[in-house]
């Protein structure tokens, strides 16, 4: 994978200790569902148990792309301090798509960087061949609704999930088009 550069992001493969730093915090519990916003602490060390079954960062990267599954960490360019983790998976044959997942560690929130991450890995991965990009996010979310309808990312279906407590609640899932991307931000990757 090459490194995907935008104005002031690199967003590449990370070393496990990056994705400790990112995942400092339990996600499920800044998303707004159920209700709850908490500042909950993941243990650091069951985040590197998420790299166990391999035997090395390069091993579990090479695993992840035979399943057409992309794992980035998004650092600042600047000073290559690790602030996120942008994530491509659930290949969709039929739509010839993949769903996005983009985590900014919170004390990088209200600066712009998850839609500058997010623009610039999803023009990679058009790139790659795939039509379109599916993005979703549980009622509640706000945050997450507001970046994709900022992004211009159109409704596509719902369902109902359980949510990481037991309840229930509608996911809402959002498609663009390779077409719909290029309209949109096309210009932004003219070199002038």
């Amino acid at each position: 994978m090459k490194e995907i550069i935008t104005d002031r992001l690199i967003i590449k493969y990370g070393e496990i200790e990056d994705y400790v730093k990112v995942h400092e915090y339990d996600f499920n519990y800044l998303e707004g569902i159920d209700g709850i916003f908490e500042y909950v602490k993941n243990d650091q060390d069951s985040i590197r148990s998420w790299f166990s079954m391999d035997s090395s960062i390069e091993e579990h990267h090479k695993r992840h792309e035979k399943s057409r599954t992309y794992d980035y960490i998004i650092f600042l360019k600047n000073t290559m301090e690790p602030i996120g983790n942008i994530g491509f998976d659930r290949y969709n044959k039929d739509l010839n798509s993949l769903e996005i997942s983009c985590y900014i560690h919170p004390k990088y929130w209200g600066k712009g960087y998850v839609v500058e991450a997010l623009i610039g890995a999803m023009k990679y991965i058009y790139d790659l061949g795939y039509d379109n990009i599916l993005y979703g996010y549980y009622e509640g979310n706000s945050k997450s609704k507001k970046v994709q309808e900022k992004l211009g990312f159109v409704p596509f279906r719902k369902y109902k999930v359980t949510t990481f407590l037991g309840s229930t609640c509608i996911n809402y899932e959002n498609i663009m088009s390779k077409e719909r991307f290029y309209e949109l931000y096309g210009n932004k990757f003219i070199k002038k």
